[in-house]
């Protein structure tokens, strides 16, 4: 079968869509797979929480770079968000890394205890993807222990003291104490080991 001349014109001039594998749109690639990760983790918490939308948009620009910008929540607004604590919702389907890093990223991004000054969440976990048992809650556990490692260490190592260190292991066991409720945290005896040691 013979093609005509415009024909093959149409067909030359016809535009690439970009493949799946393009190197020339790493962003694109990254937004894709970072929103996919933040609605799995909006599906999970949808009927608990309608208005996690809103949030949506500022996860997936967390992610893309930059420390998290956190907007101080309510402890509601966590639990509530991330679908932990009171707002758990037990669907049976198995967690993964990436709704992990989604539930982090949510978790920083609202985090309800005060900040030590000038320090803010890292926007990865650092954590690679791993074989094993993922689980829900799993995000904000590695929020806390980000944001207990950093208030330990300046009140420990970096001379931290007076008004500002109580501030912070107050904050700190705020945290604690809200989280091991809520079942998120394990270590009962994290305040008396950790916090307690270091007050005046």
């Amino acid at each position: 079968m013979r093609i005509s001349a415009r024909r093959r014109r149409e067909v030359r001039e016809a535009p690439e869509l970009p493949s799946r594998n393009d190197d020339d749109s790493p962003g694109s690639l990254k937004l894709a797979v970072v929103a996919a990760s933040v609605v799995t983790i909006g599906g999970l918490v949808a009927i608990a929480a309608p208005a996690i939308a809103p949030w949506i948009p500022v996860s997936v620009h967390q992610a893309l770079g930059g420390p998290v910008t956190t907007t101080p929540g309510t402890v509601d607004d966590l639990f509530q968000l991330t679908g932990t604590g009171e707002y758990a919702v037990h669907t049976g389907f198995p967690v993964s890394h990436d709704d992990v890093d989604a539930e982090y990223q949510i978790a920083a991004g609202v985090w309800p205890w005060a900040l030590p000054e000038g320090w803010a969440f890292p926007r990865n976990r650092g954590i690679p993807d791993t074989p094993g048992h993922h689980e829900r809650g799993m995000g904000v556990r590695a929020a806390f222990s980000m944001y207990a490692s950093e208030i330990l260490e300046r009140v420990k190592y970096r001379g931290t003291t007076g008004a500002e260190k109580q501030h912070l292991l107050d904050a700190l066991q705020s945290a604690y104490t809200h989280l091991y409720d809520a079942g998120l945290l394990r270590d009962s005896r994290f305040v008396t080991t950790s916090i307690d040691p270091l007050r005046d």
